[in-house]
């Protein structure tokens, strides 16, 4: 292994994942999730992950590997707080795919048909 320069972004990801390690509680590991993606590049934390797997079994491995690609979800919008518009741009940001695509199909499924050809419209263009 070469010699390298710890830079603190580094040792700021080394030090949370021996909290999540020593906590090892659920929430600990997603608050370490939350914190590589600060401190990490995409290409070390897939690295990371890399490493991380190859050390599992095959059949452990692919379980784990499914449960990684399950989709995160944030869950249902919350009643607007103060400015529905901000309040949904909000949770747009944050809400999986599928949640966008689940909710814009009922919503669009469930447009009164004048607001829904008033929204084809704005659409086309």
């Amino acid at each position: 292994m070469k010699h390298a320069v710890y830079n603190d972004q580094h040792k700021r990801a080394a030090k949370s994942l021996l909290y999540a390690l020593t906590l090892n509680e659920r929430d600990d590991w997603l608050h370490f999730k939350q914190i590589i993606k600060l401190r990490l590049s995409e290409k070390e934390r897939a690295a990371l992950a890399f490493a991380a797997l190859r050390s599992l079994s095959i059949e452990e491995r692919e379980n784990v590997a499914r449960k990684a690609v399950d989709v995160d979800l944030i869950g249902l919008p919350l009643p607007p707080f103060s400015d529905v518009e901000q309040d949904a741009s909000w949770w747009a940001e944050r809400a999986s795919i599928v949640e966008k695509e689940t909710y814009l199909m009922t919503i669009l499924q469930n447009l009164p048909a004048n607001d829904k050809q008033q929204l084809e419209q704005y659409l086309a263009g």
